[in-house]
């Protein structure tokens, strides 16, 4: 763990920053060189292909979650902290889709929406982070921060949680968009926070993973990795999952932040991990998912996609649904990585699949927005945006929530009968 001093303020209700009206909500990631981590055990990976189908396994039930929202609810990426982007019981579109509203901001969306009671939360390169209503997409209020906001934002317990790119990140009040507190860094956070038993785990630019005290602010510990942690980690048992520029996962003890192990992989890992079954899941950009043991980092398979893998896979029933940058979903069993289906749609997809109702949900830079059948991989509708889709789809209560690089947050539902 890292000796240096944290700097963080503490800054308790500064005041309304609500604005009314519609107006108002980049990329460019910027990679940092490769090096190694610290300490742990130091695995290499091993990518091997299997395209060949396999038949469909038996579902088997998912693990309960450490911390997750209701079923209406997706309160963070990837839907809770194991970040299986699976919510249970929730229902989505399989039918052709309408756009219910389209709210059009000021800035590009690289944000992903939280959706949680009633209300949108997502921070655009204006550097705001807004609240939407669900129903009209009307805005409840806006937050300015000190840059672009690339972090998808966390909601818990009435509080909103999102990195930026001026290097900190802030807590606001979720009912009426006022500062709690806001907690500095030395460089961007675009990672997406994580709020588990009262903890905000977030990485940063500055090559530190944060555990942060989610009521004030104050720093409980940050581990030093060494290179920018992009990857928004996972937190599941008690241990924190993320990945890091260099080619390795972290494993560390969720209350003191000390290394339980680190293991090498075949590239850099810029996505959050996802954790299911004593497994954690990764994407590389030498393009393997790749399958952990949670307790050692032991690899259990490694599979090639044949392209930069640079959004966390979905999981839920036993299957893993993984996609590639130049536009391959694949369908892969939890258990052996062996493949079940495979389909390619027109654009690069940047960002994580969302699976509700038997159905995948993705967007891609060809300014679509596709549902697809998990059994078979087939479409079940496509609907066009007004720009590329970098933001990971929200599912919630039949409808899809999800940004345009253009600025605009849509809620698509299915076509009236």
């Amino acid at each position: 763990m890292g000796d240096r001093q944290t700097r963080r303020r503490y800054l308790c209700a500064l005041g309304t920053v609500g604005v009314t009206g519609l107006a108002g909500c980049g990329d460019g990631d910027g990679n940092a060189p490769n090096g190694d981590g610290s300490g742990g055990t130091d695995t290499p990976g091993v990518a091997t292909e299997n395209d060949q189908p396999t038949e469909e396994p038996e579902p088997t039930p998912d693990d309960p979650d450490d911390a997750a929202g209701s079923e209406t609810d997706v309160p963070m990426l990837g839907y809770d902290p194991a970040r299986t982007s699976a919510p249970p019981g929730a229902t989505g579109p399989t039918e052709p889709v309408v756009e219910r509203w389209q709210t059009e901001l000021d800035g590009q969306l690289l944000s992903s929406p939280a959706v949680v009671d009633g209300r949108v939360y997502i921070g655009g390169s204006d550097q705001d982070v807004r609240a939407l209503a669900a129903n009209d997409g009307a805005e409840a209020w806006s937050f300015g921060t000190d840059g672009e906001v690339r972090s998808t934002p966390a909601v818990a317990d009435g509080t909103v949680y999102v990195g930026s790119d001026g290097g900190n990140v802030y807590a606001i009040d979720a009912e009426d968009g006022t500062e709690t507190w806001v907690f500095e860094t030395n460089d961007r956070v675009r990672s997406s926070p994580a709020v588990v038993d009262g903890t905000v785990y977030v990485g940063g630019d500055d090559g530190n993973v944060y555990a942060i005290d989610a009521t004030d602010g104050t720093d409980e510990w940050h581990f030093e990795v060494g290179l920018a942690v992009r990857s928004s980690p996972a937190v599941v048992d008690g241990t924190v999952y993320v990945g890091s520029r260099s080619r390795r996962v972290h494993a560390l003890d969720s209350a003191t932040g000390e290394q339980r192990w680190a293991v090498r992989v075949d590239g850099t890992v810029t996505s959050a991990p996802t954790v299911a079954d004593g497994t954690v899941y990764v994407g590389t950009d030498s393009g393997s998912v790749t399958a952990l043991e949670t307790n050692e980092g032991t690899e259990v398979w490694s599979r090639s996609l044949g392209e930069d893998v640079a959004a966390s896979p979905a999981i839920t029933e036993g299957r893993l649904y993984a996609c590639g940058a130049n536009g391959r979903i694949v369908s892969l069993d939890a258990e052996t990585g062996d493949r079940g289906w495979s389909t390619e749609i027109p654009g690069p997809i940047t960002t994580a699949p969302a699976v509700v109702s038997a159905t995948v949900y993705v967007g891609n830079q060809g300014s679509r927005v596709h549902a697809l059948a998990t059994d078979d991989g087939q479409e079940r509708w496509t609907h066009e945006l007004d720009g590329a889709v970098r933001s990971t789809p929200a599912v919630v209560g039949g409808s899809v929530y999800v940004g345009s690089f253009e600025g605009s947050v849509y809620a698509l539902e299915a076509e009236a009968a």
